[in-house]
Formats: structure tokens, C-alpha cells, sequence
């Protein structure tokens, strides 16, 4: 019968299990075949070694002709001039210190024999500096992207007569009659306090809202919220002490200890350490010189005799210079006794060691006389930072001043 249907087999093979149906079977059911061998990771390329940078001294000649002799730095295939050193151009030379390749102080001695000896910022007159034309004429003073600006001595500006004038330039202008020197005055000072004034009052900002979120408590939901203790004044704003120095004062300063070198440079002490100051009552008191505050203070920049005030700017020069105005805060002069030094009341003006409208030491006081008892009334910043800048001030609180408490 197996024959004749054609599939004969052994009884044995033909019913028992197929070896090739079976491992398709197996194959059906999941079974997982041989893993490939794992591909080795492409190899990662060595990672490329920074070179160092050398500090070194040479003698250079540029292609178009200008030559240097000086310090330079060195990186790899690039040279860059940095340091002190002598660079000519044509007839143009410039000798002083060199900051990767900028001119940041020296003397530059022109085609036409003019001299400048100062400070540079981006390769211009920039902060205090000396201009002599080859006509004797000299200038001496602040200077700003390379113009006259701010206060300053001019000698022989009048052909003939040997003649030295202190006054004011705006913008590279100088006149020395009364009303031209009112108008550079005026002009100078509304630009110069309104960029500093913006600048401290972001600082009192800045302070008042860490303190602020430092106090929250750990706890929002507790049901009775803990005393409030001393803000906590970041420490960058604060002239920090060490011991055995000679800054004395009683409770609520750091006195005692030797102050850090940049602000006693420009201001001295004594100084606070901010444990008199409340969260609360700080926020309140900078909020005074927010943008549209009910009950404004009062903003002072010190004039450059550091015994009188000059008002951060007039309700006028605000609203046009869009400065002071803007602030909130209400500029001294501006109060029926407004003026001089009164938006300072208790600070002495004689503790700023620099002249006031040249930037470095620059003293600006943030004053709300009618503060309610044992709340701040007065807080003074002076900026320690060497730029010749209001954008890179660098603000240390150095006087705090509570109004007074009401006798019983």
C-alpha cells in the first residue's frame, strides 16, 4: 500500500517526526538564532592638546611697515602684543601697556606732533589723560571715546595770554565764557548722574531682592511666621574686614578689621556690615525709587568737591534724558530745601578720597528723610571699579542710616 500511493517509507520514518518541520516549527515558536559578534566602537579621534600660552619679550616688523618692541603673548602659531611695549606706525607711536593688542595706558605721540598721555579704551582717550597740541595749548582731564568730557584744566586756549582755566567740555565742545561753561557743565553732569544714579539704584535693587528671597521661610504653609532677623547683604556689596585693621565703630559695622585695598583706596570707614537692615523694611525702602513709587526719595550724586551734592538730575533733564526720571527716585534740588549735601544727612562727604563726576570713587546716596522711625533713611554706595564706565560699576554699601526712633 506504501508503494503504490507513491511515499513509501519504513513505518518508522513515515509517522515519526520530520528533523526539517521540526526546526521550522521551532523557528515559528520564537526561538531566537546566534547573535552577530559585537562591532567594536570606531576609535575616538586623540583629543587636541591647548597649547600653553608663553609670556615673552621680542623686536616685530608688521607688513605694513610698523614695528614693536616689547611683551607679547604666545599661543600656539598666533602672537598677540600684550604688556608693555613700543609700537610705531608711520609716524605715530604709541608707548605704555598693551591689553591683547589695545592700547590701555600710556603716551601716543601723533603725525602732527600732538601728545596724549592717559588712559585708552578700544584704542581711544578714555578716562583721565593729558592732550598737548603742538601749538602749547594742553588739556587736562576726563576724556570719553576719545573726546573732552567732564571736568578739567585747559592752558593757553587764549593765543597770547598764559592762561590756565578749569572748567568743562561736553561731548569735545569747550567754551570758556560763563554761559558756555553753564551749558557744558549742565549737559556733562545730567548725562554723567543719570548713568550713575541707574547704576547704584540697580545695585539697591539687586541687594534688596536677595535679601529678600534669603528671608522666605523653609516653611510657606507654617502658621505663624518666624522673627524676622538681619538681611543678609551679599557680600560683594559689603567692604569686608579682617582683624587687626583700624576701621572702628560701634554696633552694626564691620569696624575694627583692615578693609579690602580697592575701596579704601577711594572711600574711608567706617563701614557697615548691613545686620541693622530688615528684609522688609529694605524693600520698602528701595521700592521708593521704583518707577512710579506714590512716595519717592530722594537720589543724590556727589559733585566733584565731595562737600556739596549735585542733583542726579532736574525734573527737566530727567524727563528728556529719560535717566533719573525713569528711576522713580526724586532728584535733590527738587524739595523746597533741596540742594548741596542735604540729600546725605548724616554721611560726611569728607570720606570720599577721590574727586567726585571721575567715575572711580564716585559717592551716590539714596535718602527718604521722612522714613518712619528705626527704618532705613539713608544708604550710601561709592563705586570702586578702576573703569572709566557706570555700566562696570562695582557698588560697596558703605554708610546705613536708620531714621530715628521717636523719644518716649
Amino acid at each position: 500500500l506504501a508503494q503504490v500511493r507513491g511515499c513509501w517509507a519504513p513505518p518508522a520514518r513515515r509517522f515519526g517526526r520530520c528533523p526539517l518541520r521540526t526546526h521550522a516549527a521551532e523557528e515559528a515558536m520564537g526561538k531566537k538564532a546566534a547573535a552577530p559578534p559585537p562591532e567594536e566602537p570606531p576609535e575616538e579621534p586623540p583629543a587636541e592638546v591647548e597649547p600653553p600660552t608663553e609670556y615673552l619679550e621680542g623686536d616685530f616688523v608688521f607688513p605694513d611697515g610698523s614695528d614693536y618692541s616689547g611683551e607679547y603673548m604666545k599661543k600656539g602659531d598666533k602672537v598677540t602684543i600684550h604688556g608693555k611695549g613700543r609700537l610705531k606706525t608711520g609716524p605715530e607711536i604709541f608707548q605704555g601697556t598693551f591689553d591683547h593688542g589695545l592700547y590701555t595706558e600710556g603716551t601716543f605721540t601723533g603725525a602732527d606732533g600732538s601728545v596724549y598721555t592717559g588712559s585708552f579704551h578700544n584704542n581711544l582717550f578714555h578716562g583721565p589723560g593729558e592732550y598737548a597740541w603742538p601749538d602749547g595749548r594742553v588739556y587736562r582731564g576726563m576724556w570719553q571715546e576719545g573726546l573732552m568730557h567732564g571736568r578739567g584744566e585747559f592752558e593757553n586756549f587764549s593765543f597770547g595770554v598764559d592762561r590756565l582755566f578749569r572748567g568743562f567740555c561736553a561731548r569735545g565742545n569747550f567754551a570758556s565764557s560763563l554761559q558756555g561753561q553753564e551749558n557744558a557743565r549742565r549737559d556733562f553732569v545730567a548725562e554723567y548722574s543719570t548713568a550713575y544714579s541707574n547704576s547704584a539704584l540697580a545695585a539697591l535693587e539687586d541687594i534688596a531682592a536677595r535679601a529678600a528671597a534669603a528671608a522666605e521661610p523653609a516653611d510657606p504653609k507654617a502658621k505663624k511666621a518666624p522673627e524676622e532677623g538681619p538681611a543678609e547683604i551679599p557680600q560683594e556689596y559689603l567692604v569686608v574686614a579682617t582683624p587687626g585693621g583700624d576701621n572702628e565703630q560701634g554696633g552694626g559695622s564691620n569696624g575694627g578689621g583692615a578693609s579690602d585695598g580697592e575701596a579704601l583706596d577711594v572711600v574711608s570707614g567706617p563701614f557697615p556690615d548691613g545686620t541693622m537692615l530688615r528684609p522688609t523694611t529694605l524693600a520698602a525702602f528701595a521700592g521708593r525709587f521704583a518707577a512710579g513709587a506714590e512716595n519717592p526719595g530722594t537720589i543724590t550724586v556727589f559733585d566733584e568737591n565731595a562737600a556739596a551734592a549735585t542733583p542726579s538730575a532736574t525734573a527737566a533733564a530727567a524727563a528728556t534724558s529719560g535717566g533719573a526720571g525713569d528711576s522713580g527716585g526724586q532728584a535733590e534740588g527738587e524739595d523746597a530745601d533741596g540742594g548741596g549735601a542735604g540729600g546725605a544727612m548724616g554721611f560726611d562727604p569728607s570720606r570720599l578720597r577721590r574727586d567726585q563726576l571721575a567715575h572711580r570713587g564716585q559717592g551716590v546716596a539714596f535718602a527718604a528723610p521722612d522714613a518712619e522711625p528705626g527704618t532705613p533713611s539713608l544708604l550710601v554706595f561709592v563705586n570702586v571699579s578702576k573703569d572709566y564706565d557706570a555700566a562696570k560699576a562695582s557698588w560697596k554699601l558703605v554708610h546705613c542710616e536708620d531714621a530715628p526712633q521717636q523719644a518716649a
